[in-house]
């Protein structure tokens, strides 16, 4: 019997936001929103607090992104409506109401294909694929996770190249296609030793061994 340990990489961090973010990191963040005036940078810092929040308190997520939605709102700044759809998407995921969460990511996809954003696009497509995997739809997840996948290989995006080829990969071991799904965890192994990032290659390297047990 196969077991399959393959880990759904959830890639609830856009490029542009930076790296994951430790408890301080928030903590300073949180303490300076006292002093923001309400403006764009005080937006971008609620979702970065909500988008840091994933993996340390996820219940927290829905209060700040709440808060930059509405501030996003009242300064019709589109950008940050998107990112605040994304969180509150994230959140309702993390709670397991998946027909939530998938509404405002697709709000979030609209906005950022109305302004052509490449990145915002690749990352929602994501997104969207994640809760079809979670709904079990895997041919709606796969569909997703490809079209990610399109946009991150032009814009050469190797960290998010990475992660797509995995999720794929996942999808095929899912499916029972086990030549497939290696081939994509070779790729996504290939592109984390690119960048050297050491979680990942561990990662992969244990999806490798599952396509064989």
């Amino acid at each position: 019997m196969r077991w399959i340990y393959s880990i759904l990489f959830v890639l609830v961090l856009v490029p542009k936001l930076g790296n994951a973010m430790e408890l301080d990191e928030i903590d300073g963040l949180v303490n300076s929103l006292q002093f923001m005036k309400d403006d764009t940078n005080k937006v971008n810092a609620l979702n970065r607090i909500a988008d840091g929040l994933l993996y340390i308190d996820y219940t927290r997520i829905q209060d700040y992104a709440d808060r930059a939605l509405k501030l996003s709102e009242k300064l019709d700044f589109e950008k940050g409506i998107a990112e605040s759809y994304n969180n509150l998407g994230i959140y309702f995921r993390q709670v397991g109401v998946y027909e939530q969460s998938i509404d405002y990511l697709f709000k979030s996809l609209k906005i950022v294909e109305d302004n052509n954003d490449k990145a915002g696009i690749a990352r929602c497509y994501n997104l969207i694929g994640i809760i079809y995997y979670y709904l079990t739809n895997y041919d709606l997840s796969l569909e997703y996770y490809n079209k990610a996948l399109i946009i991150n290989i032009e814009q050469n995006d190797v960290k998010w190249i990475a992660g797509n080829y995995n999720n794929v990969g996942m999808i095929y071991m899912k499916n029972g296609e086990y030549e497939k799904a290696l081939m994509y965890y070779n790729r996504a192994l290939k592109m984390s030793e690119v960048q050297n990032n050491k979680n990942w290659i561990a990662n992969n390297y244990g999806n490798i061994g599952s396509c064989y047990q």
